[in-house]
């Protein structure tokens, strides 16, 4: 039986020069994400939601800058660090059965 958690990417159609389905990634605006951005956007949460000192569309202005900006720094890490598929491939040797020479 498998279990699925919050963070586990969807899996997407390959692209056209993808081979392998295990190098499409999911990309967007994924759960890790919209959490990163709660906990940096946290200090105007608080001062609008407990103590009424920012205003609601404030708050909100700043979360979703704060989201746009967390969506661009992994969409640029994804993108740098995806590792080229034919560079991670090691070579495997063929294991025969036959005895090593003395």
């Amino acid at each position: 039986m498998t279990t699925l958690s919050l963070f586990d990417e969807p899996s997407l159609p390959l692209d056209a020069g993808d081979q392998d389905p295990h190098t499409a990634r999911a990309g967007g605006l994924t759960l890790p994400v919209l959490a990163f951005a709660a906990l940096v956007a946290s200090p105007a949460i608080w001062q609008c939601l407990v103590r009424h000192t920012v205003p609601m569309h404030v708050m909100l202005e700043r979360y979703v800058v704060i989201a746009l900006g967390c969506l661009l720094v992994s969409e640029a890490a994804r993108r740098l660090l995806r590792a080229d598929p034919e560079e991670t491939t090691a070579e495997v040797s063929e294991v025969t059965a036959e005895p090593v020479p003395e």
